[in-house]
């Protein structure tokens, strides 16, 4: 049986790449190298991939990517890219959050687990996520102070953050027994939540389709100040 053409973009964090699923099942991936330009490799990325694997946009049935939080402009190219191929080929598509992404990159692991992303003084978003159906990962999140993380660590197993994390979260975190591990972003992860959204029909609208910001970002927040009112 012929499975779906995916492809999937994770550009939310430091690391990036892309993932492709041919009509045979076969998975083709490219790995960004750290600190590379999304504007400048990202499109060249998916034309090459699309080329190893036999295949032409044209030929593309779903895109999902990567919502964040995370950084600014790899998240408004990657959202850009994925609502350009629903727009020209009329593709589902499905925004993946990026502490799903998280869950579903770490090996070993059980629901429920929070993840802390955006790091930024003594704060940092907070998803808690569950995990209803094989392979997938569900949940919201919000702002969270260091101060307050102790009200929600109930019943979670795990904590996925980085370096960033506030010394006094990770230490309430293990405090209360969650095993704190370092966060890693996989396109094939990606890949792998697109597929199963693909199947259960639960595509976004892709002109609503926007990254998640859990703080004005600092790109705009300049611009506001440089810019007369």
């Amino acid at each position: 049986m012929k499975t779906p053409v995916l492809l999937a973009i994770e550009c939310s964090q430091r690391e990036g790449g892309i993932a492709l699923q041919d009509r045979e099942g076969n998975i083709h991936q490219h790995q960004f190298e750290n600190g590379a330009r999304r504007d400048d490799v990202l499109q060249p990325a998916i034309e090459s991939i699309f080329d190893s694997a036999g295949l032409q946009p044209k030929d593309l049935e779903g895109c999902g990517c990567s919502i964040g939080p995370g950084g600014f402009t790899g998240l408004r190219i990657t959202i850009a890219t994925v609502r350009a191929y629903a727009m020209t080929l009329g593709v589902p598509v499905y925004g993946i959050p990026s502490a799903a992404i998280a869950a579903a990159s770490t090996p070993d692991i059980e629901g429920p687990v929070l993840v802390a992303l955006a790091c930024k003084g003594d704060s940092f978003w907070l998803t808690r996520l569950d995990y209803p159906h094989k392979d997938d990962w569900i949940g919201d999140g919000g702002l969270v102070h260091a101060a307050s993380i102790s009200d929600h660590l109930q019943d979670a197993t795990m904590l996925l953050a980085d370096e960033h994390l506030p010394a006094a979260a990770r230490a309430a975190a293990v405090d209360g027994g969650l095993r704190v591990a370092e966060m890693r972003f996989d396109a094939t992860s990606c890949l792998q939540i697109t597929s199963i959204r693909h199947a259960a029909g639960m595509a976004d609208d892709a002109m609503a389709l926007g990254p998640l910001y859990p703080r004005e970002p600092e790109a705009v927040t300049i611009f506001n100040a440089r810019t007369p009112s």
